[in-house]
């Protein structure tokens, strides 16, 4: 998908350079530039949360097979390092967890200018598809057309990824309780049953979520938020623009009269 979302930066790029017209260079460059940016702001949070959701898996999935092996024996555990064994691991996620949110708060401004930017271009790409379609002239303006088109589908894109990237690292950061709480232990088992809830009720505490300067977080309900957003103000402009083209008709009509 990482490498999907690359291609897609490449040939919007590449595409929006040659089908505008420049006097010069430098009005290439300039469109080109931030784009770029945003391209390479993105690539990296995809490498990094790729690389951090892999380590967060490994954790995770050593603490299920020991979840297993609880529901199975009678008496559990039987290795004299458990105590040590989980204590390093949930050492370890909290490390990531705080690597995690030191990511966060690089890209929080990052996230804060993209969701900004990407909803305004959204919108307006998606009203002039919708004018051209309304007003019956796409086959007369058939390239502007398009170009909103693949604006719209770039922007989907990335706001699908990168929310998509954000709930999955959150989902394996938040997931590593819940198999602790999942422990099945022997009564008798005082020492490991204590250590099992002590980091239970630690991990509480490490709770991981992707935001945007504290202000929203970055996740699937972004998506669906943007979303519905973007098609409401659609259609207030939409309707706008009806009542203003019939307002126009009156006042020429009335003034022909």
């Amino acid at each position: 998908m990482i490498f999907l979302v690359i291609l897609e930066y490449l040939i919007g790029n590449i595409v929006s350079i040659f089908s505008s017209k420049f006097d010069n260079i430098f009005g290439a460059l300039t469109l080109l530039y931030p784009r770029m940016i945003s391209c390479n702001m993105s690539v990296t949070y995809f490498g990094t949360t790729l690389l951090l959701e892999d380590r967060f898996k490994v954790v995770n999935n050593f603490l299920f097979g020991e979840k297993l092996k609880s529901r199975n024996f009678t008496k559990y555990p039987t290795d004299s390092n458990f105590c040590d064994k989980m204590k390093l691991l949930v050492n370890i996620h909290k490390q990531l967890i705080r690597i995690c949110k030191t990511i966060n708060s690089i890209f929080s401004l990052f996230f804060l200018l993209w969701v900004t930017v990407n909803f305004l271009c959204l919108v307006s790409d998606l009203y002039i598809v919708a004018y051209f379609l309304s007003t019956g002239q796409f086959l007369k303006y058939w390239q502007g057309m398009l170009r909103a088109l693949k604006n719209v589908c770039i922007y989907s894109i990335e706001m699908f990824y990168i929310s998509r990237r954000s709930s999955l690292l959150c989902f394996q950061g938040n997931r590593t309780k819940a198999i602790l709480v999942g422990f099945k232990f022997d009564l008798s088992n005082e020492e490991e049953r204590n250590t099992i809830v002590t980091l239970s009720l630690e991990l509480r505490q490490f709770n991981l979520q992707i935001s945007a300067c504290r202000l929203f977080a970055i996740d699937n309900a972004l998506l669906f938020s943007m979303c519905g957003a973007a098609f409401s103000y659609l259609f207030i402009m939409i309707q706008m623009d009806k009542d203003l083209n019939r307002s126009f008709r009156n006042v020429t009509n009335s003034t022909l009269d």
